[in-house]
């Protein structure tokens, strides 16, 4: 069963009334995400990725940047030396973890975390970790046990966006405790997977047990080493 697709249309986010939809954003891997015409009560008109608007990152066209900036000027890290790794301290006791050999990188810059959870340098907007990683143009970093605040390179990887996707947590609306399984109206269990820009459906079962089989050796067919992590998060849940 499909889930209901959402409309923004007339909803208010911070400074972004919402006007009506765009096209999608393609990343480079080729996942689509939706994207929404705003207004900011700035007056400029944007469109802004849906996910962005619905988490609380994006709150206005950018127009409020220098605002927020302006309260930042003066604030610094506190940086903790824990022999290899170093735990950083933003000014609102908010903390991040990186290799102790980083910190002459990152010292004379000012680093928060983000709504999302990322840590982010708020002059640049630039993420710590493809800062850390200096990652090629067309492909991005994962933080391979799904950390974000745990920015030692040895949980840093250089993958493809397709690789990345893979690594993620479920959706809250997940019901059955299993990515990519839902159980539908007849009480059968769907199963289906995201690869290469594309929904696959899998296939309907009717034990959740056969579904998250063939799930699982979908996620080794299409993401390889990157399926272990996944099936990994899974299991802890």
């Amino acid at each position: 069963m499909a889930l209901p697709k959402l409309d923004l249309t007339g909803r208010e986010f911070g400074d972004l009334t919402v006007l009506r939809k765009d096209t999608p954003y393609r990343t480079p891997g080729g996942t689509p995400y939706a994207r929404w015409v705003c207004r900011c009560k700035c007056g400029k008109v944007k469109s802004i990725r849906a996910t962005h608007l619905v988490n609380g990152r994006t709150k206005s066209c950018g127009c409020m940047r220098n605002v927020y900036l302006s309260k930042l000027i003066g604030k610094t890290n506190r940086f903790e030396v824990l022999g290899e790794c170093t735990r950083v301290f933003t000014s609102n006791s908010e903390s991040f973890i990186i290799d102790t050999r980083d910190i002459d990188a990152i010292k004379d810059l000012y680093w928060s975390i983000d709504s999302t959870g990322y840590v982010v340098n708020v002059k640049t907007g630039k993420r710590l970790h493809a800062f850390l990683m200096n990652c090629p143009q067309g492909l991005c970093v994962d933080h391979i046990s799904g950390d974000k605040k745990d920015n030692r390179r040895c949980n840093l990887r250089i993958c493809t966006y397709q690789q990345n996707s893979c690594n993620r947590h479920k959706s809250p609306r997940n019901k059955t405790g299993v990515l990519g399984v839902y159980k539908n109206a007849r009480g059968k269990y769907v199963a289906q997977i995201r690869a290469n820009g594309f929904r696959h459906h899998l296939g309907t079962f009717a034990t959740l047990e056969e579904a998250t089989s063939v799930r699982h050796k979908a996620e080794q067919m299409y993401f390889g080493e990157f399926a272990g992590q996944l099936l990994n998060q899974e299991e802890k849940r």
